[in-house]
Formats: structure tokens, sequence, C-alpha cells
């Protein structure tokens, strides 16, 4: 995949690709690498120089979006690297405009509630709200995107506060907070409104329109 800079925000958003500390969103190719593989996951913890080979044998997870019709609009896939966690996601059938993303405490989407059973923001560190807020982020907070015309977004995003893992292996000692694993289950959402990036609890983002579980999937699932 070909990363390019997310560079729309100031100081805590400057690009830095799969390496660097902020997030970063990546443009669309037609081709795209495979998340899962036929091998059992490495133990926690990986060097930066990993073959290809080994990269790919990283737990990966994946989730199906649906929309609050309860009909399937999307899906997301989820890949592990030694720096976070690259997220392609892939959704039709939405009204254009700006739309907040983000990562939810629980691995629900109740449609017929709104999908408020997937809690608040996924924040285990107990930080602020947004980018923008000296206390924040949220590990669950993300940039704002765009849907086009057409209602379709396709596209990759970095998230560098978060880790895919396999198992019981949930310590934070390298920064970044699991997102799967035991005990831990959460979703993605995409909601109504463009977040701020300051207000708590979640960027005034208005209401949520897509939500989806996030899972292991094969073999880790």
């Amino acid at each position: 995949m070909r990363l390019a800079t997310f560079a729309a925000l100031p100081a805590l958003m400057l690009a830095a690709g799969l390496a660097g500390p902020a997030l970063a969103q990546t443009s669309t190719t037609t081709e795209t690498a495979p998340l899962n593989s036929t091998e059992a996951p490495h133990a926690a913890g990986h060097a930066a120089t990993d073959t290809p080979e080994q990269a790919m044998d990283r737990p990966t997870a994946a989730a199906t979006l649906i929309g609050l019709d309860g009909e399937t609009i999307g899906s997301a896939q989820f890949m592990e690297t030694p720096h976070g966690v690259v997220i392609r996601l892939t959704v039709e059938g939405l009204e254009a405009g700006e739309r907040a993303i983000h990562l939810h405490e629980n691995g629900e989407c109740d449609a017929a509630g709104g999908f408020e059973s997937a809690g608040g923001h996924f924040n285990p560190t107990g930080a602020a709200h947004g980018y923008l807020n000296a206390d924040g982020p949220h590990a669950g907070d993300m940039p704002n995107q765009f849907i086009s015309e057409s209602g379709t977004l396709d596209i990759n995003i970095f998230n560098p506060l978060i880790k895919v893992v396999a198992g019981e292996d949930n310590s934070p000692d390298d920064g970044r907070s699991a997102i799967t694993g035991t005990d831990v289950s959460t979703a993605i959402m995409i909601h109504d409104h463009a977040d701020d990036y300051m207000t708590d609890p979640a960027g005034d983002a208005g209401g949520r329109i897509a939500c989806g579980v996030i899972e292991l999937a094969p073999p880790f699932g």
C-alpha cells in the first residue's frame, strides 16, 4: 500500500507515515496487500526489521459495518504493524459530506437503538477527547473523512495508538491499547457530522450512522 501523509491538522497531526507518531490517511490503490496469514501469530513485539512474510504473520481483525436500517453498507480491515494499525475502510450508501470516524469501547452495534450499545469512545488511558486538546486524544479518535457525492468511501487510515492482539497480551507497555483480545471487544463508528477535535466527550460529531463490531480475522479468530 502506498502511504500519503495526512497533514490537515496542526502540531499533533503532523505527517509521519507508518513509522511516525501521528495519524496518517493513506491513498487508495488498486492493489491491496493480504491482511491474513495461514501461519500462527508471532509472540507479542515485532522488530522493525521483519521481512514482508513475517509482517503478514501478525494478527489482523475485521468488521462488517451496518447502517441504521441494519443492512450491511461496508467493511473495515485492521492490519497490525510495529507502529500501529492500518485500517482499510470501505463503505457505500451514505450521504455526501465530512464525517467523524471513531473506535468505540463496546463491540455491540444495535441499529434499533441508534448504536448507543457501542458505548463511548475507546479510551482505556482516560485521555481527553480530540487532537486539539492538550490532554488528548482518545485511542479511538481518528481523522474526519469525506464521503463523496456517490456516497462511497474507500480509504486507509493509520492509528498509532492501538494494536491488534490475538490472545491475552493486552499490555500497554508499547504505548498502544489493544482493540481485540481477551476481555476486549470494540467497534468502529461513523458519525453524522465532523469531529471538531476538541469537545468532550465525542467532538460534537452528532448521531451514529454506521457501526461495525471489530473481531479477529482467521486464522487468529
